[in-house]
């Protein structure tokens, strides 16, 4: 046996021997060292940044099919007591392709029995105003960090089984129960991959005894991606729900509807951007607007609008024979020369 048989055979003993221990490194870290730190970090952060209790029970990654499970994940309210928001279980199947594509790439999503909880409390806040409530303005002093680039990426088979909601109006002394919420989602993508697309467009849910279903449907993928949705609203009182709009509103809807019947249509090209494609009809009737101190603003006792291509990513529309009936706008000036209007 020469020199150099003897020395290929050491390299490839050595080879093979570190081989081993990367494999062994890979597999105990993915398996037991990443779940870890994902739960400690993900709990931390969300309590700090949420000033909220966030507890996770479990995390498992498979490192060799790239599968993420959280399960039983908890967000209490900011009173410590009460549960804001939970899990039974997240799962995400991830794709190996994401590191050179640069962008999350994600086969399916399942969300499980996902809860939340809203308080509207009696001064009209809500128990997560204070989430949406701007950070501090950066000083000036500092320099202004530099714009992100957008991110590419692309999440298939998108599934929500099983969700509820509790609504506490405190102020008006109601509760509102939402059951059985059931969303599919084929995909969601700005990022051109190949995917088997298993799940249909779907939307079902439970508000208050009454049942709601929207179904759609997908086509495979060939040259594009391609989702519908149809959408139909009927004697929508908006006046009714404007009031839970979390945001501080100058003007108040006395009364007013909303008829819808649309069609939406998502295309993903491989080779050209999205596109999100809206067509169909949308009514108001009985609108009427006042301000703060009730003083009439707008009075449109029926706009009937067809869409004949609303293009939401592309920021085009066409409309079809747009019908206002009777309008009645109500300007005036103060003393300071501010249109009513624009406050």
């Amino acid at each position: 046996m020469n020199l150099s048989h003897v020395l290929t055979i050491g390299f490839w003993k050595k080879f093979l021997l570190w081989s081993a221990v990367g494999l062994l490194l890979f597999t105990l870290f993915g398996f037991f060292a990443l779940p870890y730190i994902l739960k400690a970090v993900l709990t931390s952060q969300l309590t700090q940044r949420l000033h909220r209790e966030a507890t996770i029970q479990e995390v498992h990654f498979n490192p060799f099919y790239l599968t993420l499970q959280v399960k039983n994940f908890a967000l209490k309210d900011r009173n410590g007591t009460d549960r804001f928001v939970s899990f039974e279980e997240l799962a995400l199947n991830l794709e190996a392709a994401s590191i050179w594509r640069r962008g999350p790439i994600v086969r399916d999503v399942t969300l499980k029995t996902p809860q939340v909880s809203i308080v509207r409390n009696e001064d009209l806040s809500y128990n997560f105003s204070d989430l949406l409530t701007p950070s501090p303005a950066t000083p000036q002093s500092q320099p202004e960090p530099a714009p992100a680039s957008s991110l590419d990426f692309s999440i298939n088979n998108i599934r929500l089984e099983n969700g509820s909601l509790d609504f506490d109006d405190r102020p008006k002394h109601a509760q509102h129960k939402v059951r059985d919420l059931n969303i599919g989602i084929p995909f969601l993508s700005n990022l051109p991959y190949d995917i088997d697309v298993y799940t249909q467009p779907s939307f079902s849910v439970n508000v208050n005894g009454t049942p709601i279903e929207l179904t759609g449907r997908s086509k495979p993928f060939s040259d594009a991606r391609e989702t519908a949705l149809d959408v139909h609203m009927s004697q929508v009182e908006l006046a009714k729900y404007l009031e839970y709009v979390p945001a501080d509103l100058h003007f108040k809807m006395n009364s007013g509807s909303l008829d819808a019947q649309l069609a939406l249509s998502f295309t993903q090209p491989k080779d050209r951007s999205p596109a999100l494609v809206i067509t169909g009809k949308i009514g108001l009737s009985q609108l009427a607007v006042v301000d703060l101190e009730g003083h009439p603003l707008i009075t449109l006792p029926l706009l009937d609008a067809p869409i004949e291509s609303l293009d939401v990513f592309g920021r085009k529309a066409q409309f079809g024979a747009i019908l206002l009936q009777e309008p009645e706008v109500h300007l005036q000036l103060d003393k300071a020369g501010v249109l009513n209007l624009t406050t």
